[in-house]
């Protein structure tokens, strides 16, 4: 009898994570896994995966170690350089980097995020004024 109890309570706990989805986080950092900002990101996200989430972290090039999240490049190290190249001529921080941008924004559309949180984000990554509209 405690047998049959305990397969359908196996039953029905990989039922439910078969249809329900997990909630997705999404991390903005400059770093991966390296440096202050990046260790705290990637302690919250290891923190919430053992909570069930599906957890990603958007990073530049310039400092990325290893993770055990998934991780998504913002950019090339190129378009780093161009964006921090551009900041320093110009003095127009954060208004760079539009094609990366885009494509980010693509990206995080296609997850579905329930959270997107923006940790570091001064490291030449994203465009800071984009709006991402509401759908």
């Amino acid at each position: 009898m405690a047998h049959t109890k305990i397969r359908q309570l196996k039953y029905s706990t990989e039922l439910r994570k078969s249809v329900i989805s997990m909630p997705t986080l999404i991390q903005i950092n400059t770093c991966l896994a390296k440096g202050s900002t990046g260790r705290i990101a990637e302690s919250i996200g290891v923190m919430m995966k053992k909570l069930g989430w599906d957890c990603y972290v958007v990073h530049g090039n310039r400092y990325a170690g290893e993770t055990q999240l998934k991780s998504i490049n913002a950019g090339s190290r190129v378009h780093e350089y161009l964006h921090a190249l551009g900041s320093m001529l110009f003095d127009k921080h954060g208004l760079y980097s539009s094609s990366q941008t885009r494509k980010l924004i693509g990206k995080i559309r296609n997850l579905k995020p329930d959270v997107v949180q923006l940790h570091c984000v001064h490291g030449y990554l994203i465009l800071l004024s984009r709006r991402i509209p509401q759908q």
